[in-house]
């Protein structure tokens, strides 16, 4: 997701490119390590340590298949969305990207 940052560049950057977001909240000048994001439920405090780190980590394949199969189809569809998801590399091809926890993070951002 971030190769070369850290948690505080990576906050940084969030205060940085966020702060016109709705859903963004940059805390008082007391609060240099948070960050909150509106979700539909309220307002969620995070504290950017260890973030990046807890935040790399992808759905297991088998996990994916699992709920991919579900007699639900909720569970199916929503699965299915994530599947669908494609990044642009530098070249002209595309690629299936695999979904995060950051990138679903940044999708709920922009909702």
């Amino acid at each position: 997701m971030f190769p070369q940052s850290s948690d505080l560049s990576l906050l940084a950057k969030l205060h940085q490119n966020l702060k016109k977001t709705k859903r963004y909240d940059k805390p008082r000048i007391s609060a240099k390590t948070e960050f909150g994001i509106e979700h539909f439920a309220g307002k969620v405090a995070y504290t950017i340590q260890g973030f990046l780190d807890k935040n790399k980590n992808t759905l297991q394949e088998s996990l994916k298949s699992l709920c991919l199969s579900s007699q639900e189809p909720l569970i199916r569809e929503l699965f299915k969305q994530q599947d669908d998801v494609d990044i642009a590399p530098s070249s002209n091809a595309r690629k299936t990207a695999t979904m995060t926890v950051g990138s679903q993070f940044k999708e709920q951002l922009n909702q």
